[in-house]
């Protein structure tokens, strides 16, 4: 019998990647569609806040997710803010900030889930550079700003133009909503 579990997300983006991760474990995805306020004092701080806000509003069991970009050259920059700084510096400031400085980022997603007394966390990040130039292709796979500025470290292109298949087996997303996923399995089986 297929398990199946709610995710609350306003981007349908953030819900196919982790909605085909999902799948392959035989766990149905459904999506609310709530945005709440990001507050918090990390990325795993963030998605729990966020968890405990959607339960209150669907009362039922959930997942929401939380997803930061991490400069080396600076200290937990961008992070959580993300968004944020991209709304008020653009690719084009973001780049300009590494001039002489070191490329290496990761990405950070975190999905926490929350069924009124539980709160668990699974997390997976994915390391790469910031290229030096936005990639502007119009044949752009989705709209995350920031996979147009990012490399993976196996890869010669940005993660704008990696198939969403391609990106789902490399993904920060996808490596965390698959330790979500093994963790439901299990609690399934135990229960």
């Amino acid at each position: 019998m297929m398990k199946s579990v709610l995710i609350v997300t306003s981007n349908e983006d953030k819900f196919k990647e982790i909605s085909m991760v999902l799948n392959e474990f035989s766990i149905k995805a459904k999506r609310i569609n709530l945005d709440f306020p990001e507050h918090g004092e990390n990325i795993e701080g963030v998605a729990e806040n966020k968890a405990k806000e959607a339960f209150r509003k669907v009362k039922k069991p959930l997942i929401v997710e939380d997803t930061g970009i991490f400069f080396s050259a600076y200290k937990d920059f961008p992070g959580g803010y993300a968004k944020r700084i991209y709304k008020s510096l653009g690719l084009t400031g973001l780049i300009k900030l590494l001039e002489n400085k070191s490329r290496k980022a990761y990405f950070q997603t975190v999905i926490c889930y929350y069924d009124g007394k539980r709160t668990k966390t699974f997390s997976g990040k994915l390391h790469g550079t910031i290229v030096k130039k936005i990639h502007t292709d119009k044949f752009l796979r989705q709209k995350f700003p920031y996979d147009r500025i990012f490399i993976e470290n196996k890869y010669k292109k940005p993660v704008s133009l990696l198939t969403l298949e391609e990106k789902i087996k490399i993904s920060h997303r996808a490596k965390a909503a698959e330790k979500f996923a093994r963790w439901l399995k299990d609690s399934i089986a135990e229960e």
